[in-house]
C-alpha cells in the first residue's frame, strides 16, 4: 500500500506512460536484494486511478554491481584528491612539451610548484622562449629536450630519464627542480613530444649542501689531527734520538733507538692517513713498502747482503688494526736486522700479505740463526716479543711460529669496520 501510494504520488503521469523504479525489499528465502518495478495506471470513467498494473524484475545483482561501481568511484575520487595533495606537499608539477612547434602545456600544479600562476603566464600554453627566460638559467631548452631525445634512442625509450638545473621561480628565488620525462612517438617511431614532471628539490639539495660543507670541515679537521699526531710522534721521536746522542751508554743508546723506530712505526700509519681520501684506513702494501727501507736504513748490519721480498694484495685497512700490525712488523723486522743475520753475510727476509674476504693473512720469515723453539717465543720476557704477542692479542689474531730453516711467524685476523683499540 506505501508503495503503492508513492507511485501515484511522484510517478502517474498525465500522459499514462508506464513508469519505472526500483526499491530494496526481503525475498521469501529472507534474503535482501532489489527489484525493478515497471508499472501503469488503470483510470475509470472519471479519470481517477483505480488499479495499478506492472511487473517486478530481480535487480539484485545489478543493483550491487551499481554499489560497487560507485564505491570504486568515490575510492578513485579520494585517491585523485590524496594525489592532488601529495603531489602539492612533494612540490611536483606537470608539462608536456611538443618538439614540432615548441610549445609547452602546463598545469596549476606546475605553476603551483615554480611559484606563479596561470594568470601571470597569460594561459597554461607557452612557448619555450618564454619558459626559458621565466624559469631558467644558464641552460636552454633547446638543449635539454635534445639530451632527452639523445638518451631515449640510445634506451628505446624504455626507461624514464632524469635531469637536474638550476631555477629562477616566479618569485624571483633561486632553487633547484629535478626534470623527469618520458618521450611519446608518432607512428613512424618518432619522437614528437616530452611529457614528465618537475620536482622542487631546492630545500633537499640545501641540505646536500650544508652536509658536504659540514663533510668537508670534519675532513680537513681529522686529517690536521692526524697531521698534529704524526708532527708530536715525530717530535718525540727526535727528542729520544738526541738523548741518544748524549748518552755513552752503548745498551741505553739501543733501547733509545727501539723506541725511536717503534714511534716511528706509529707515526707513518698517520702520515699515511692525512694523505689518504678518507682518513679511516691505510693500505697496507704502501705501509710495507714505506716501513721496511726506513728499518733496514736503520738496523742493517754491515757487511751483510739481505735481500727482502715483499708480496702483499692490494688492501686497506682501519687505523685501529694498522697500528698493531705495523709494531708487529716493526719488532719483526728489527729482530731480524738484530740478531738474525749476526753469523752470516748474506740472509733473506720474506712478507707475505693475503686478503680474502674479511680474513688478513701475513708471514713473515727470516733464514737466520732463528731461535730454540716455539716455546721459547711463547715463554719470552724481552720486550720485542712480549709487544709483538700483545699486539696479536689486540687483534685477537690467531698465530703460528715455526723455527725451522730460521724464523717463521704467520698470523691471521678477522677485519672490522672500527677494529680493537690499542692498549700500547
Amino acid at each position: 500500500r506505501e508503495v503503492a501510494k508513492l507511485f501515484l504520488t511522484n510517478y502517474v503521469n498525465e500522459d499514462e506512460e508506464p513508469t519505472r523504479f526500483s526499491h530494496p525489499l526481503i525475498f521469501g528465502n529472507g534474503e535482501e536484494g532489489y527489484v525493478s518495478v515497471l508499472a501503469m495506471p488503470v483510470f475509470d470513467e472519471n479519470g481517477e486511478v483505480v488499479k495499478l498494473i506492472g511487473a517486478n524484475q530481480d535487480v539484485t545483482e545489478k543493483e550491487e554491481r551499481k554499489n560497487q561501481l560507485e564505491e570504486v568511484l568515490s575510492d578513485l575520487k579520494d585517491q585523485n584528491y590524496q594525489l592532488k595533495i601529495s603531489t602539492e606537499l612533494a612540490k611536483i608539477g606537470y608539462w608536456s612539451l611538443d618538439l614540432e612547434n615548441g610549445m609547452f602545456t602546463l598545469n596549476d600544479q606546475f605553476y603551483n610548484t615554480f611559484r606563479t600562476s596561470n594568470e601571470e603566464m597569460g594561459g597554461y600554453i607557452i612557448s619555450a622562449d618564454e619558459y626559458r627566460s621565466k624559469f631558467m638559467i644558464d641552460e636552454d631548452v633547446e638543449r635539454i629536450a635534445l639530451k632527452f631525445v639523445d638518451r631515449f634512442n640510445e634506451s628505446s625509450g624504455k626507461e624514464p630519464q632524469r635531469y637536474f638545473h638550476k631555477v629562477r621561480f616566479g618569485d624571483g628565488q633561486l632553487g633547484y627542480v629535478s626534470v623527469l620525462a618520458m618521450p611519446i612517438y608518432d607512428d613512424t617511431g618518432r619522437i614528437v613530444k616530452l611529457v614528465g614532471a618537475n620536482q622542487d628539490v631546492t630545500d633537499q639539495e640545501k641540505r646536500k649542501k650544508e652536509l658536504e660543507n659540514a663533510l668537508d670541515e670534519k675532513v680537513t679537521l681529522l686529517s690536521e689531527v692526524h697531521h698534529r699526531v704524526k708532527n708530536n710522534l715525530a717530535l718525540i721521536s727526535g727528542l729520544l734520538q738526541l738523548q741518544s746522542m748524549y748518552s755513552d751508554l752503548s745498551p741505553l743508546n739501543n733501547k733509545l733507538q727501539q723506541s725511536t723506530t717503534r714511534i716511528k712505526s706509529i707515526a707513518l700509519v698517520h702520515e699515511l692517513l692525512y694523505q689518504s681520501a678518507h682518513l679511516t684506513s691505510i693500505n697496507l702494501k704502501d705501509y710495507l713498502n714505506k716501513v721496511v727501507p726506513t728499518l733496514q736504513a736503520t738496523y742493517a748490519p754491515v757487511g751483510v747482503e739481505i735481500n727482502i721480498e715483499i708480496i702483499a694484495d692490494e688492501h686497506e685497512i682501519n687505523i685501529n688494526q694498522a697500528v698493531p700490525v705495523g709494531l708487529i712488523l716493526n719488532e719483526l723486522i728489527t729482530n731480524s736486522f738484530q740478531y738474525a743475520f749476526s753469523q752470516k753475510t748474506n740472509g733473506s727476509i720474506s712478507i707475505l700479505l693475503k686478503v680474502l674476504n674479511d680474513d688478513v693473512m701475513m708471514s713473515y720469515k727470516d733464514d737466520g740463526i732463528g731461535i730454540e723453539d716455539e716455546q721459547v717465543f711463547e715463554q719470552s720476557l724481552s720486550l720485542g716479543f712480549t709487544l709483538i704477542k700483545s699486539q696479536l692479542d689486540q687483534l685477537d689474531a690467531v698465530y703460528q711460529v715455526s723455527t725451522q730453516h730460521g724464523f717463521q711467524i704467520t698470523f691471521s685476523f678477522k677485519e672490522t669496520d672500527r677494529g680493537s683499540h690499542s692498549t700500547v
